[in-house]
């Protein structure tokens, strides 16, 4: 898709350059007139390489929507020293509210 999506750029440049040098050339002279089929031909090719990359990233899309999301670590459920023994040690009283009452957090049970 990168490779696509630098062919889409790169036409799209030329067709840039194109019009620029034909902005210098006298309208209806032979070089203009060269000009306007180049950047014609530039376009097309630009449209249809660009109509690929988005048919191409649409079927990517689709394809990375079916795979499932994969977990490297549980993930907590709310009971922290439920899941991870050694790095949330149980706190006298368990869960959230035993181990802030167990640092002092002034108020705490009384807004629970």
């Amino acid at each position: 898709m990168a490779y696509a999506a630098r062919r889409v750029e790169a036409l799209r440049g030329r067709q840039k350059a194109a019009n620029n040098e034909m902005a210098s050339l006298k309208k209806g002279s032979p070089e203009f007139l060269a000009k306007v089929q180049e950047m014609k031909g530039v376009a097309a090719a630009a449209k249809e390489k660009a109509a690929q990359l988005a048919a191409t990233e649409a079927l990517w899309r689709a394809a990375l929507l079916t795979l499932p999301n994969l977990r490297t670590r549980p993930f907590p459920t709310g009971d922290a020293g439920a899941e991870c023994g050694s790095c949330h040690p149980r706190r006298p009283g368990g869960g959230f509210a035993g181990r802030a009452a167990a640092l002092g957090s002034p108020g705490f049970r009384s807004s629970v």
